[in-house]
C-alpha cells in the first residue's frame, strides 16, 4: 500500500503572484515531512516556471498537475447515483438549514451549496432553476475530487480559501485525516482535525507570547497612523480617508455592511443565530424599522473593488423586507471617514467585520454574530447573542447602559490585538504585495506581481523556514519580524 506521505496537493485557488511566496513555504513542509512529489490543480504560468528562486525550489520534488481521467468520471457518476437523494434535498434548500446536524459532513456540504448558490444569485429572494443546478454540480465535483485525491493517497493540501465549493472538498478530507492548509491574508493555518480556524485565531498561548512582547508607546503609535489611513489594513485606510461630511448632531447607530458576495463561511460559527448576511441584516431591519433613535447602514467601503454594488443590494432587501425606510434609518454611503463615524458612535452592530476591534477601540462593545478576534480572545468584549430575542434587547435598550462599555484598561489591551492582527499575523510587509480584489483591474494585479517578485528575493529563504517549523505547535505564519518570540 502506498504511504500518505507521497503526495502533497496544491489548489488551484491562488493568482500569480502568490506562487511566488506559497512554493517556498510548501518547499519546506514537504522537505520536513519528507513529501516528494506536489501536484499541482492548475499548471503555473510560464513567468512563474521561469522564475530562478520557484525553478530551484520544485526541482527537489516530482511535480505534476492533476488530470481528469476515466476513472474520476467513473467516481464522479457513481458518487452523483449515491448522493442523489441527498442533492434533491440540497435543491430545495432553504436558509434555516444552519441550525441543524451541526457535525456532519453533509451541514458542512449544507454550506457549500448555500454559499456556492448565493454567490450565483442576482437576487436573493427569487428561487432560481439554474443556480440552483450548477451549485449543486460544482460542490459534487469538488467531493469527487476530494474522494479521488484520497485514493491517491494524498498526505496534506494547501488550498486558497475555505468557501464556496472548496468547503466541499475541504471537509470531507478532514474526515479522511488528510492535513489541510489554506491561506488568507497573506498568511497560512493549519487545520488541526475538524476543528474550524481562521487567520487571526492564533492558539492563546502564542498570542500571549506576542502581546508580552509589544511596547503600548509601539501599539499608540501605529494606532494613530491607522486613524491617519496610514496603517496595515487597506480597507481602514480608505475609510480613514473619506472626506467628512456632517450629516447629524446627534449619537448614531450603525449597521456595518460587509460585501454580501463575499462568503460569511470561511469560519463556521456553530453558535451564530443568523445563517448568512442577507438573513442578519433582513432580520436587523426588522428589528430597527421599530427603534425610535437613529440609525445609519454603512456600505463596505470596498464593495466596488470587490465589483459589487452593495447599494443595490441593500434596497432589494429593504423593497423586499420593509418596503421603505422609516425616516429614522439613513444609508451613509461611506462619506464620514473611520474616526468621524466612530466618535458619533454609541452603538455598533456588525456580523464578524473588522469594525468591530476598531470601535472596542474607540470604548464601545460591538454586537456581533459570528465569532471574531475578541471573542475569541475574551467573549466580554463584545456582545454576542445567544438567540433573536437577546439581539432584539441589544439593538432597542438603552445605549447608555454599561454593557456597552468598555473601561480603559481593556480598551488598551484591544489596542494590542488590533495591532498584532495588522502587523504580526500577515507577512504581507514583508513582500510589499498589493491588495488585490475580484473587480481590480490588469494593472493592479502586474503591480501586485512586479512588487512581491522584488522583495521575495530576500524573503524566500525565511519562508522555507516557516514551511519547516509548520506543525501543530505553529499553526500559524508570522510575519518576519515578531516570528523569534515564538
Amino acid at each position: 500500500m502506498i504511504s500518505r506521505n507521497k503526495f502533497f496537493f496544491i489548489g488551484g485557488d491562488f493568482i500569480e503572484s502568490q506562487y511566488l511566496w506559497i512554493i517556498p513555504f510548501i518547499g519546506g513542509y514537504c522537505k520536513k515531512n519528507k513529501i516528494k512529489n506536489i501536484i499541482f490543480e492548475n499548471s503555473l504560468s510560464i513567468k512563474i516556471k521561469k522564475n530562478k528562486n520557484i525553478s530551484d525550489v520544485l526541482k527537489n520534488f516530482n511535480s505534476t498537475v492533476f488530470k481528469y481521467d476515466l476513472i474520476f468520471f467513473l467516481y464522479l457518476i457513481i458518487l452523483f447515483l449515491s448522493k442523489l437523494l441527498f442533492y434533491i434535498k440540497l435543491f430545495f434548500l432553504d436558509n434555516s438549514f444552519f441550525k441543524y446536524n451541526k457535525d456532519s459532513l453533509d451541514y458542512q456540504l449544507m454550506h457549500s451549496y448555500w454559499d456556492t448558490y448565493v454567490r450565483m444569485q442576482k437576487n436573493y429572494f427569487k428561487f432560481n432553476f439554474t443556480s440552483r443546478l450548477k451549485s449543486i454540480l460544482f460542490i459534487h465535483l469538488a467531493f469527487t475530487k476530494a474522494f479521488y485525491l484520497n485514493k491517491k493517497k494524498i498526505n496534506a493540501m494547501l488550498v486558497g480559501h475555505t468557501v464556496y465549493s472548496r468547503r466541499a472538498l475541504i471537509s470531507y478530507l478532514k474526515t479522511k485525516g488528510v492535513k489541510i492548509i489554506s491561506q488568507a491574508n497573506f498568511s497560512f493555518q493549519l487545520h488541526l482535525g475538524l476543528n474550524e480556524t481562521r487567520w487571526d485565531f492564533l492558539p492563546k498561548k502564542n498570542l500571549d507570547k506576542l502581546l508580552s512582547n509589544i511596547s503600548d508607546d509601539e501599539v499608540e503609535i501605529y494606532w494613530l497612523k491607522r486613524l491617519k489611513g496610514k496603517g496595515n489594513y487597506e480597507d481602514a485606510n480608505i475609510s480613514a480617508k473619506l472626506k467628512f461630511k456632517n450629516t447629524t448632531q446627534s449619537k448614531l447607530n450603525v449597521l456595518m455592511l460587509h460585501i454580501f458576495r463575499d462568503s460569511p463561511y470561511n469560519f463556521l460559527d456553530k453558535d451564530r443565530i443568523f445563517c448568512d448576511y442577507y438573513e442578519w441584516v433582513i432580520k436587523t431591519l426588522k428589528i430597527i424599522n421599530k427603534s425610535t433613535e437613529e440609525w445609519l447602514i454603512r456600505p463596505h467601503p470596498n464593495s466596488s473593488r470587490w465589483g459589487e454594488n452593495s447599494i443595490d443590494i441593500l434596497n432589494q432587501i429593504i423593497k423586499s423586507t420593509i418596503v421603505k425606510l422609516p425616516k429614522n434609518i439613513k444609508i451613509e454611503n461611506n462619506a464620514i471617514s473611520m474616526q468621524e463615524l466612530y466618535s458619533k458612535t454609541k452603538r455598533i452592530v456588525t456580523y464578524s467585520g473588522t469594525s468591530n476591534i476598531e470601535i472596542a477601540c474607540f470604548g464601545i462593545k460591538p454586537i456581533i454574530i459570528s465569532e471574531t478576534i475578541l471573542s475569541y480572545y475574551n467573549e466580554n468584549f463584545v456582545l454576542k447573542p445567544k438567540n433573536y430575542e437577546e439581539y432584539k434587547n441589544f439593538l432597542l435598550s438603552d445605549f447608555k447602559s454599561e454593557k456597552f462599555k468598555l473601561k480603559n484598561d481593556k480598551i488598551k489591551f484591544i489596542k494590542k490585538l488590533l495591532y498584532l492582527r495588522e502587523n504580526t499575523f500577515s507577512f504581507r510587509q514583508d513582500l510589499n504585495a498589493v491588495y488585490v480584489y475580484r473587480g481590480d483591474n490588469q494593472k493592479i494585479y502586474d503591480k501586485d506581481f512586479r512588487q512581491t517578485e522584488e522583495s521575495y528575493h530576500n524573503f524566500s529563504e525565511f519562508l522555507n523556514e516557516l514551511g519547516e517549523r509548520f506543525s501543530p505547535e505553529l499553526t500559524h505564519t508570522i510575519s518576519k519580524k515578531f516570528v523569534k518570540y515564538l
